[in-house]
């Protein structure tokens, strides 16, 4: 073991990035490109329909709920400064 690590060829995997669901911002945690939660939806999909659209689903599957988080990955950009912007033009007339 000591002369494995001691390699110099010998490096960590590279991360593998985050979960291929538009709408999540979990990271993914196999080589299949889902988080652990979208996984499972993917299989129960595929498994109740085998003709459904991967990349379809892909885009149209909602994030997982994680309490205190909104997700806004999945929408257009324009939608994202929209909401950024109302948001903190909502919150001015607050401190006034």
């Amino acid at each position: 073991m000591e002369r494995f690590l001691a390699d110099p060829w010998v490096r960590p995997l590279p991360p593998l990035g985050p979960c291929q669901v538009a709408a999540c911002s979990r990271r993914s945690e196999s080589e299949h490109g889902y988080c652990p939660t979208h996984y499972v939806r993917w299989r129960a999909t595929v498994t109740a329909d085998p003709d459904t659209d991967e990349y379809r689903w892909r885009l149209t599957c909602p994030a997982v709920s994680e309490g205190g988080q909104v997700s806004l990955r999945g929408l257009a950009s324009l939608v994202v400064v929209q909401l950024l912007a109302g948001i903190q033009h909502r919150a001015c007339k607050f401190r006034r």
